[in-house]
């Protein structure tokens, strides 16, 4: 797995790219459907969605934004 960090982006936000090689179209760390391909569990998806959207708030401005580390 590789991650990317993109910051400075607008309104404060920061980003981060993760990019799973071999892994198929399944959620990671989800339940595993081999229909669909492999499912890693380098990352768990949804604590880190999870993290993001609890960082941030919508409508918030530049200037209230200050992401949770």
């Amino acid at each position: 797995m590789r991650g990317k960090r993109y910051t400075h982006c607008d309104q404060g936000a920061d980003v981060l790219l993760y990019t799973i090689e071999d892994g198929g179209h399944t959620w990671p760390d989800g339940v595993p459907l081999p229909i669909v391909g492999r499912t890693s569990d380098a990352i768990n998806a949804t604590e880190e969605m999870w993290r993001f959207f609890r960082a941030y708030q919508l409508g918030a401005t530049p200037e209230t934004v200050s992401p949770a580390r």
